[in-house]
């Protein structure tokens, strides 16, 4: 039986923070804050040296005052301060050994197209592994084994401006193939580059070089874990991303270490844990550095998981401070990667049209999903198709149906030849709006585009 943590509150309280308050300022949930104070969850790794910080609090003392049960007390002995995952816990999980997994498989799933997480210590081991990659405290030779076995050519001995762009030249041919379709076609061409970008780090190379190789290699294999949690494979998109986010964290561009944690976030709700994307979210939004723009785009974001964490209230004030902050940025800032995602045009409308469609705000969600569909261009095909989706379901739902029509006709001429889980996922969603609401032509042909997807 959970007992209460009589030591937190009291800390809370001496901080003059109500538990909304701390929660606001954690990017969580004020029920949240609750659970952890009556002892029925605790914070994630990554909370808690905010939280300490919030509450005047040493990491030791926030340690003592979540009196952990045996078990965890257990975990903690075995493991560095805030449950970071020992070696022999981090290497099985980063060099993709999925020995066991089979035994997990959520909502009944294929395996190929789930992560292993309906496990309670399954998905323990992941959210600790995410939390040591965040500060980039992973161990190199253990995250390089995620990606053993694949071919690539003799790196050189000495590593310089050439090798390095070379590496960010793959990442931006990738990722613009993945934006306008789907990077599954290119994907052994991104592993093997990859793989040869990885063995780069054992040559010489000055500590400016090595910080710049450090972010390519994390965009490259953020952009394939995407790729890949698209395809289906959960479990290796999540291996990838991690992968990534380790590596962002040791570069210096905090915009892209944003992104990857936004990126791990919807692997983590789409697998059925919305409350830890947020909170991985939140652990993004607390770091300063990142740019007013990516802050939009993790504010929109989190407000869709809050949506599926059902927690509403929540996710409209996170979808308020993603629209108080579009605009401020200049749209040229920022790196090259982010001028094809976060600063490209659409980009901010698409995610807040896709949140407030999330939270049932049907004026809003259809005020950004129009202003996305007018702005986005022709490189950002399933985008697009996500936006004018969900339009073509407003339209339905208003009974408009010549519209909702029009829009799902044009959904099927623009899903010819894509591949995406997400995508079909929102097809099913259209087809079933389209035989509720008196479109059974449009669900008639909608069918054998989905059996495409299958």
């Amino acid at each position: 039986m959970p007992q209460k943590r009589v030591g937190l509150s009291r800390a809370r309280r001496n901080a003059g923070l109500t538990q909304e308050e701390l929660a606001y300022r954690l990017g969580v949930d004020r029920s949240t804050v609750g659970r952890w104070e009556i002892g029925t969850t605790e914070p994630s790794a990554w909370l808690r040296p905010k939280l300490a910080k919030l509450l005047g609090l040493t990491r030791r003392e926030l340690t003592g005052f979540l009196e952990l049960d045996s078990h965890e007390q257990s975990q903690v002995a075995a493991a560095p301060e805030f449950g970071i995952p020992d070696e022999r816990e981090h290497l099985r999980i980063a060099r993709g050994d999925t020995r066991g997994d089979e035994q997990f498989s959520p909502r009944g799933e294929p395996e190929a197209l789930t992560m292993a997480f309906n496990a309670e210590v399954q998905r323990r081991e992941f959210l600790a592994s995410v939390a040591t990659a965040a500060v980039g405290a992973a161990a190199p030779e253990s995250l390089v084994r995620l990606l053993e076995g694949l071919d690539a050519g003799r790196p050189p001995r000495r590593v310089g401006l050439s090798e390095i762009e070379a590496v960010e030249a793959a990442a931006d041919a990738y990722m613009r193939l993945d934006l306008a379709r789907n990077g599954d076609t290119a994907a052994s061409f991104a592993r093997s580059a990859l793989q040869w970008s990885i063995e780069l780090f054992d040559a010489e190379m000055s500590d400016h070089d090595r910080v710049r190789l450090c972010s390519a290699v994390g965009l490259l294999a953020d952009r394939l874990g995407w790729s890949t949690y698209d395809s289906g494979s959960r479990t290796t998109a999540g291996k990838l991303l991690t992968f990534a986010l380790d590596h962002a964290a040791r570069g210096g561009d905090r915009d892209l270490r944003a992104h990857v944690m936004l990126d791990l976030s919807t692997v983590m709700t789409d697998s059925g844990y919305p409350g830890d994307g947020v909170e991985i979210l939140g652990a993004a939004l607390g770091d300063e550095r990142v740019s007013v723009a990516e802050r939009a785009n993790l504010h929109a974001v989190c407000a869709r998981h809050c949506a599926s964490a059902g927690q509403r209230s929540l996710g409209l004030r996170h979808a308020a401070l993603s629209e108080e902050t579009l605009g401020r940025d200049d749209e040229m800032s920022g790196h090259n990667w982010a001028r094809r995602i976060t600063y490209s045009p659409g980009h901010h409308n698409s995610a807040l049209g896709l949140a407030f469609f999330a939270l049932d705000d049907a004026h809003h969600a259809r005020q950004h999903l129009t202003t996305a569909l007018a702005a986005l261009d022709g490189g950002r095909t399933r985008t697009g198709l996500r936006c004018r989706i969900r339009l073509a379901i407003l339209n339905l739902r208003d009974h408009a149906t010549d519209a909702g029509e029009t829009e799902g006709y044009r959904v099927i001429s623009d899903a010819t030849g894509v591949k995406s889980t997400r995508i079909r996922a929102d097809l099913k969603m259209l087809h079933s709006h389209a035989k509720q609401y008196g479109a059974p032509g449009l669900a008639a042909d909608l069918a054998p585009l989905m059996q495409t997807f299958a």
